[in-house]
């Protein structure tokens, strides 16, 4: 080897005195430099991939460098190779040097200035790239080396799922040390998870000894491996098998010219493609584009390849590979073995088909112009025909299709006859005579007698030795149905445009109007002449700015449409609203593009969104906000607040005694009080302040802006004195009056929910006061919630500590005095020691639903007490059961009702379902279903607390109902002369015109039950008799009656 390195000079100088190939300036010269051997698989792929791209010819010539750094890498070693390629080639102007890997590389950077200064360089294969040095060299572009380590890892971890550790090799030359760094930056994530072990500095037989002894769920991974430490060296691919007849593993690798043995592969970097990319860079530079013009690539040129042998070893099915998979050293099939042979095969045997088909033709010779023009003529989407004085001698596929005749049928007959309309065979003979017309249109006539347009060409010709004619004929029938489509569609276009309820206008680039429609006529005021060439900005109003004008342009371009709302004026100056979509009417056009508008006019509709917007957000008995709205209000008020410092009063406001006025008068007379009322309101507050409607008989107040309680308090005065009032409405005097409760932002909350609840809680607290009354909320009013909340815990308990109990209160006969039926009510004794009254704790299971189980509860302990009666001998005794709102509205009410009745055993009719007024009012027509279904099963059905509700005696009439039960509220009023008396008698007179039971409530004096007998009620309930009572006690009772 030194020897060698001694005698380059003089081979160097040797080559300098051969005479080279002349420096033809009109050849292309191209200078490549790799840094390894001629011989090695990766430079031969690179030079091949180059050569792909920049083929070698009489005007480019490429000239192959080898420095073959891997053996002669000493400093010595570049400078003899400087003055190796500076002699070879002094009298050489090359146009481009490729270069190929690390050392080429950096020879290149650190000598191109004084070999090739100004020459461009395209390097490749370059590990670790540091771009920095590149600054001074703006003549050098190219392509880094980007492996696709991550790539092969992650895949053969999917394949591998166990695997515990990753071995990588790579040698200590430059180009190993370069992949170790990429390894371990590609890996570092990885190292989290797995033991990652590289590849020391060792012999080639210790490096052996370690893969074969590498544990179970162990992968190893192969970069470049070229010498050993003691510079044993070999081809890489020598040395990859070296290395695979030890490993005991997975083994995969990063290079193509790796796979050797049973290395399984990966997604390898390809000199071919390496060669490819810098072919591809090189011919840019040649084209005369700058090297600075051109960025360093940094992107993969790598494949997935894999080696059968190593696939099949370690179990690796192929279709857990990607699907751009490549596999290689698959066993070959009988065709791979013998395919070269098969080919010849083949090959002979079509060439003897030839010469047989040869001599065929040659024998046959004389038919060889016929079937010629039949085979052609065939293919061809034209009739032909050829005749010969009108008698037809040839003719193609392509016109019996469109004629409708066979070959057979035609030969022979006369041209004109057969297939020209009778009425333009006359015509078509004087062309053919005149003989000076190459193209004609006539109307042609096919087997079944159907007329076919047609465009004929004809000229003369020799067939055969005959003075003949050819007519190619094409059939118009799908142009002549396309026209008339066309045309249909354009009557169609103009019939739509012209009637459309929409305005429709069309305008040229200009912005120009060049037609518009009747409804764009009526829409705008505008006529037709009026309009067209003007301009579309001058039927825009004021309201439309530049901005929306440039959206609209901007869209048109982007999208070749745009949608939306404007404002636009009619001829009058009214605005008006309008809906528009503008698009391109001819896009594809070369020529200028047209555009179309369609518009309707949504005045109307905006105007109803208007509407709609404000009873959306507003009562429409009050023109106040509505609950929605004002929450919205609320908050935003409450944010400015908290940023002022000032005060909001939030108030509550509760219109006492609406639902008696709603009773006593109906809803008309009510609404009229809470329009008064309103009014009345708004007189009452400042600018600033929002009112709104918050239910029925319940408003609200947003007071902003106090920084004093007495300001608050002065203003709550003010609308109890102007809401407290007696009004006339139809000859009544009704009397009215508010209630209020009031939270002040931020004393007591900060929170929207939190204001309004302290509010209702003080409004609560007025209302018990008395009417006309209004309280600000302390945190004593929390109490009350409190108890109420610890009632509500207790109710949820009580059924099953078995503190609810029924009792029960008689009906008696006031002609006798004699017990005829009962009235179950429930009670509750508060754990054994209290009992709590009805008014207070049925709201509470009324609001959490709690009353539906207590409703069926009451029922069955009913249906009990029947069987106890019966037990006893009492078949006459009816019990009546109170059914609540909720309990009627559960869609399993009936069947529950029916099922509790038939589990107990007892006939229906001795349960009267006590359905309140206003229960039989709200649903009408199912309620009527709902009691039918009662009624029909045998259960008896009353009305409680009639005359409280509001039921037309129309629905009144249709429901299936027994009794008629008048309500506590009549009874008292009985002492005191006027109205009341009034309606009381026509409620009785009432339910005997209807045929029904009367069933007085509540009366407590010998003077309500005297009335009540004369005026002839069946039955009164109510204290002067007997008060509710539990079960043993009324049982007594009835036993002592009976004795009596």
């Amino acid at each position: 080897m030194t020897i060698f390195r001694k005698f380059i000079p003089f081979y160097l100088l040797f080559l300098t005195t051969i005479s080279l190939y002349s420096n033809n300036n009109d050849i292309t010269h191209i200078l490549y430099i790799n840094s390894y051997d001629f011989q090695m698989t990766w430079s031969k792929e690179v030079y091949k991939g180059i050569t792909d791209v920049i083929h070698p010819s009489q005007s480019i010539k490429i000239y192959y460098e080898a420095m073959d750094s891997k053996e002669f890498n000493r400093e010595s070693d570049f400078n003899n190779f400087k003055a190796y390629i500076k002699n070879k080639y002094k009298s050489y102007n090359f146009s481009l040097i490729l270069v190929s890997d690390n050392n080429a590389f950096d020879f290149l950077v650190n000598n191109h200035k004084e070999l090739y200064p100004n020459i461009p360089i395209v390097f490749s294969g370059v590990n670790d790239l540091d771009r920095s040095i590149l600054v001074d060299h703006p003549e050098i572009t190219g392509m880094e080396e980007v492996s696709s380590i991550r790539e092969t890892v992650d895949l053969a971890l999917s394949l591998h799922p166990n695997t515990k550790e990753i071995f990588v090799i790579n040698d200590y030359l430059t180009t190993g040390r370069a992949w170790d760094k990429q390894f371990k930056n590609d890996l570092a994530e990885l190292e989290k998870d797995l033991k990652i072990t590289y590849s020391e500095n060792v012999t080639i037989e210790n490096l052996k000894k370690t893969i074969s002894k590498l544990p179970e769920n162990s992968l190893i991974f192969l970069g470049v491996y070229y010498s050993d430490k003691n510079n044993i060296y070999s081809t890489y691919e020598d040395m990859a098998k070296n290395l695979a007849n030890s490993a005991n593993r997975p083994f995969y690798t990063l290079v193509k010219f790796n796979i050797q043995k049973d290395i399984i592969g990966g997604k390898v970097i390809s000199g071919f493609k390496h060669g490819e990319a810098i072919g591809n860079i090189g011919l840019k530079l040649l084209e005369g584009i700058a090297p600075r013009d051109i960025p360093i690539e940094n992107k993969e040129y790598n494949q997935y390849v894999f080696n059968y042998l190593g696939l099949k070893k370690y179990g690796i099915d192929i279709k857990q590979l990607p699907l751009d998979s490549e596999i290689i050293n698959r066993p070959y099939s009988i065709y791979e073995e013998y395919k070269y042979i098969i080919w010849i095969s083949i090959t002979s045997f079509i060439i003897l088909i030839i010469l047989i088909i040869f001599l065929v033709i040659n024998i046959i010779k004389k038919n060889q112009i016929e079937n010629t023009l039949r085979q052609f003529s065939d293919s061809t989407w034209e009739g032909i025909i050829i005749h010969s004085e009108n008698s037809i001698l040839e003719m193609n596929k392509r016109f019996s299709e469109i004629f409708g005749y066979t070959r057979k049928e035609l030969e022979g007959g006369n041209f004109l006859d057969k297939i020209i309309a009778p009425n333009y065979i006359e015509k078509v003979e004087n062309i053919l005579k005149e003989d000076k017309v190459e193209f004609y249109d006539t109307i042609g006539i096919n087997k079944n007698g159907e007329l076919v347009p047609v465009e004929i060409r004809t000229r003369h010709i020799d067939y055969n030795g005959i003075h003949a004619r050819v007519e190619v004929i094409r059939d118009l029938s799908d142009q002549k149905k396309a026209e008339k489509e066309h045309k249909y569609l354009q009557n169609l276009w103009d019939t739509m445009f012209e009637n459309s309820s929409e305005a429709i206008f069309v305008f040229n680039s200009k912005q120009e109007i060049e037609r518009v429609n009747k409804s764009f006529i009526k829409i705008t005021g505008y006529s037709s002449r009026e309009t067209l060439n003007k301009v579309l900005n001058e039927f825009k109003s004021e309201y439309q700015n530049r901005e929306l004008d440039f959206e609209i342009i901007r869209s048109i371009s982007k999208n070749n449409m745009w949608c939306g709302e404007l404002l636009a004026r009619r001829k009058s100056g009214e605005l008006f609203s309008m809906l528009l979509n503008l698009s391109i009417l001819n896009k594809d056009s070369v020529t200028e593009k047209k555009y179309i508008g369609v518009f309707s006019d949504i005045s109307d509709k905006k105007q109803q969104e208007k509407e709609l917007k404000w009873m959306s957000q507003n009562d429409t008995l009050t023109g106040f906000s509505n609950r929605s709205y004002f929450l919205e209000m609320l908050k935003t008020e409450l944010k400015k607040s908290s940023r002022s410092g000032e005060w909001c009063g939030i108030l509550l406001l509760n219109i006492d005694g609406l639902k008696s006025i709603n009773a006593k008068y109906g809803f008309i007379v009510g609404d009229e009080v809470i329009k008064e009322f309103s009014s009345n309101l708004k007189n009452c507050l400042r600018d600033e302040d929002i009112v709104s409607r918050f239910s029925g008989d319940e408003f609200a107040i947003l007071a902003p802006r106090f920084t004093d309680k007495n300001q608050i308090k002065s203003v709550v005065k003010r609308i109890i004195k102007n809401t407290t009032q007696t009004i006339k409405i139809d000859g009544n005097s009704i009397e009215f009056s508010v209630s209020i409760g009031v939270s002040i932002f931020p004393f007591d909350g900060l929170e929207m929910d939190d204001l309004l609840s302290k509010s209702s809680t003080a409004l609560k607290r007025a209302k018990s006061n008395k009417k006309g009354s209004f309280s600000f909320y302390n945190s004593e009013l929390d109490k009350t919630e409190i108890m109420n909340l610890e009632l509500e815990l207790d109710l949820k308990r009580a059924l099953v500590l078995e503190e609810i109990d029924v009792f029960y209160q008689p009906k008696v006969n006031p002609n006798n005095s004699k017990i005829e039926g009962f009235e179950a009510l429930v009670r509750w004794h508060r754990r054994k020691q209290e009992w709590i009254s009805p008014q207070v704790f049925i709201p509470i299971t009324e609001e959490n639903g709690l009353i539906i189980e207590i409703g069926y509860f009451v029922l069955s302990k009913a249906c009990d007490f029947v069987i106890d009666l019966k037990r006893r001998g009492y078949n006459q005794f009816h019990v009546g059961v109170n059914i609540s709102a909720k309990q009627f509205s559960d869609p399993k009410f009936i069947d529950n009702l029916i099922n509790i009745v038939n589990s107990k055993g007892i006939d229906p009719k001795f349960i009267d379902l006590e359905i309140t007024e206003s229960i039989t009012a709200s649903k009408i027509f199912n309620t009527i279903e709902s009691l039918t279904r009662l009624s029909d099963y045998g259960f008896s059905i009353s009305i409680d607390d009639f005359g409280t509700g509001y039921s037309s005696l129309q629905y009144l009439i249709s429901l299936p109902f027994n009794t008629m039960k008048i309500d506590k509220s009549f009874v008292d009023s009985l002492e005191i002369k006027g109205s009341n008396l009034t309606i009381l008698n026509t409620m009785i007179s009432l339910a005997h015109s209807l045929g029904k039971k009367i069933v007085a409530e509540g009366a407590e004096t010998k003077a309500q039950v005297d009335y009540l007998s004369k005026a002839n009620c069946q039955l009164i309930q109510g204290y002067y008799y007997y008060k509710p009572m539990p079960i043993d006690e009324i049982l007594g009772i009835i036993d002592r009656e009976k004795l009596l």
